[in-house]
Formats: structure tokens, C-alpha cells, sequence
């Protein structure tokens, strides 16, 4: 739920333009300030930025994204074996015109995973297909580890993929299943597959051993589930989440509140404000950051309890590049028995600037919270 670069206030961002009344009664009462996610090291996106929040420095743990979602989905890997985040996507004259797929429903996806497993791994034994959430899925290979270089989707919309099929050792295995992929799926809602965020096995201590607390995490979509199981954090599946705008906002909200009554801690993930970043679409991207607002933040307040709040988005992703970007992100802490009393009102870039805290090392924000 980030605005565009803090570099350009040539327009306002997503966050000035959204009514969040809940927002800035945290601001109003809590302490804001600025917080970097993402290392200058490491690409910006939902993994690496993820972990930060978590409290893991992404420097020594992070083996890429598809590593922690075969976690959720209890693929098993050996440090012979590799996997790759294969998202269903819609190519049309060469360009990515959809890196969803039409946000395909994970129930037509499973029959097209188990197509993809039946046609391609009969041409490549040494791989096969695991059914994620709608278009998110992975694709796991025997193999020692590769040195690869591939391109997110979300990345490229609109662009021609010649350009940005994956690149190093292993790639003509790579292209050739791509390829295969889009003769398998000839006619289906998706025309192929496409792979990217390649790594290997991923080891985090536990979260209860490096913070002597015990929690859970609330997401729909299976990186944030791989992190909760790879850290020994409860998975607290809710009815109605999708990742996107039609997500069970408010009963996201309900399953916190109630783990809460007997865990330390809950991560509460929503995943609507960055798809609609990389869709483009300002309007979409506003309502999901007032859905949060209303649905989830409105929700744990007017549950009138003893609760602290820390509020922020993981990394920016601007309407203008439809892409995720590395610029740091504002973020508020709200203890209710130690209010605080300042000039800030709001939840945006600029206000949270002004206040001239700013976290360079991400992972260090939540010792600050929990302090």
C-alpha cells in the first residue's frame, strides 16, 4: 500500500488521495517514520522486503522467492533440487498482456498445472508442477544449483518477453519448457507459463527462539505462509482470501483478534494495494487501501483492546512503473497506553519524512516495535 517515489511529489500519491480515517488516528497517536525493506543488494520485491518486517536480515537468509512458497506448499527439496515461482500468464503478439492470467481462479489453474505435469513432464522428467493460489504457482527441477538471471512478470506488462527470458546456466532448458508450455496451453485462460525467482533450499531460525514470542500470519498468498512455516509461525487460514480486492478483508481482521487471545503476535498481510500497483490502476488501488482502513485497521480498533499496531507497507509499488521499487516506505507504531502527542496526522511519504526517523535496516524495525 506505498505511493510513488518519495523523489517525485509531482502528483499525489496513492496514499494522500485515500480516505484513512483509522490510518491517521494511528499517526495522530502512535510514532511515524521512515523504514528501508529492501538492501541495496538485493532486488526490491515482496520476498526480500517480507523477510525485513519478519525481523530476518534478507542479506544472510534471503535464496530466493519461490524457496519460501514451496514451504507453503510442503514441497519437499533436497540441496539438489531447485525451484522456480511459474506464474500462469496471458502472452498475446509476443508481449506480456497479462501477468495473471485474467487472475485466473485457483480451481481453473489446478487443471491446467495438472495438464502442464502430464504434457511437459513427460518431455522433461526432471520437472514438475505444484498447484499454488490462482496464478501463482511453482515448478520444482532436479538439478545442482544454476546462476540464473530471470525477470518478474508484473515487471515486463505490455512489453515484448524475447527480451527477458531467462538468462545463465540452464536457460535453453528453461526457454525450451517455457515454449513447450505455450503449445500445452494453446486456447486455455492462460497461454503459458513463466519462470522466475529461482532458488534452493531456505533455512530460518525460529521466530520464538529469536524473539521469545509465539504468533501466527494471516495472507492469501503463499510466500507469507512459506515464511510463517519456515519460521515456526502459526498459518491462520481465513475463508474468502484471495490476494486481491475481492479479499475477506474485515474477516482477516476477526482471525487476528481472536489468535491474538492466545498468541504474542500476529502478521497480518493484505496483498490488493500491489496488485493494483502493478496493474496500473490508481482508482483499484485507492479502494484497496481504504478497504484496509475501514475493513481491517476499523475492524481491530473498534475491538476497543489492548492492542499495539505496527502499520506499513513493504516496499513501494508505483502506479507509474507498475513495478516494485526500492525507496523506503512509511510506517507507524501505535502502543494505546503510551499515546503520543506531535504535529503528524497522516500515513504518507511526505509526513513521514518530516519526522526524520528513518530505519535503514529494515529488519531492525521490529525490535523497535517490540521495544
Amino acid at each position: 500500500m506505498a505511493g510513488w517515489p518519495l523523489a517525485d511529489y509531482r502528483e499525489q500519491t496513492t496514499l494522500e488521495l485515500a480516505k484513512t480515517p483509522n490510518f491517521d488516528f494511528l499517526v495522530s497517536h502512535g510514532k511515524m517514520g521512515l523504514v528501508q525493506n529492501v538492501p541495496p543488494t538485493l532486488p526490491p520485491g515482496s520476498d526480500v522486503a517480507s523477510l525485513s518486517i519478519f525481523g530476518y536480515d534478507p542479506t544472510l537468509y534471503y535464496n530466493g522467492r519461490a524457496s519460501l512458497e514451496a514451504v507453503s506448499l510442503g514441497i519437499p527439496l533436497s540441496n539438489e533440487e531447485m525451484v522456480f515461482r511459474a506464474n500462469l500468464v496471458k502472452v498475446v503478439d509476443g508481449k506480456m498482456a497479462d501477468f495473471t492470467a485474467g487472475h485466473i481462479s485457483t480451481e481453473s489453474a489446478r487443471s491446467l498445472i495438472d495438464l502442464l505435469n502430464a504434457k511437459v513432464g513427460s518431455q522433461f522428467p526432471e520437472v514438475q508442477f505444484y498447484c499454488g493460489v490462482s496464478y501463482r504457482h511453482i515448478m520444482k527441477m532436479k538439478t545442482p544449483p544454476l546462476k540464473l538471471s530471470t525477470v518478474p512478470p508484473h515487471d515486463i506488462t505490455g512489453q515484448e518477453i524475447s527480451s527477458y527470458l531467462p538468462q545463465g546456466e540452464g536457460k535453453d532448458r528453461l526457454q525450451a519448457i517455457m515454449a513447450l508450455s505455450e503449445e500445452v496451453l494453446a486456447g486455455q485462460q492462460a497461454s503459458q507459463i513463466w519462470l522466475w525467482g529461482a532458488g534452493g533450499r531456505m533455512d530460518l531460525p525460529s521466530f520464538e527462539s529469536k524473539y521469545g514470542l509465539r504468533g501466527g500470519v494471516i495472507s492469501a498468498v503463499d510466500l507469507m505462509k512459506g515464511i510463517a512455516m519456515s519460521c515456526g509461525l502459526e498459518y491462520i487460514p481465513v475463508p474468502g482470501i484471495t490476494g486481491f480486492i475481492d479479499t475477506n478483508f474485515a474477516g482477516k481482521a476477526t482471525y487476528a483478534l481472536q489468535a491474538l487471545l492466545k498468541d504474542d503476535i500476529v502478521f497480518l498481510h493484505v496483498e490488493a494495494p500491489d496488485e493494483a500497483g502493478h496493474m496500473g490502476d490508481v482508482s483499484l488501488k485507492i479502494a484497496a487501501i481504504e478497504k484496509i482502513d475501514g475493513e481491517v485497521l476499523g475492524t481491530v480498533l473498534k475491538a476497543n483492546r489492548d492492542i499495539s499496531i505496527l502499520l506499513l507497507p513493504d516496499h513501494p509499488t508505483p502506479i507509474q512503473l507498475r513495478t516494485h521499487s526500492r525507496e523506503p516506505v512509511p510506517f507507524v507504531i501505535y502502543h494505546p497506553s503510551d499515546p503520543q502527542q506531535h504535529p503528524f496526522t497522516r500515513l504518507t511519504e511526505k509526513q513521514a519524512t518530516q519526522t526524520g526517523w528513518v530505519i535503514s535496516q529494515g529488519h531492525r524495525l521490529l525490535e523497535s516495535f517490540l521495544r
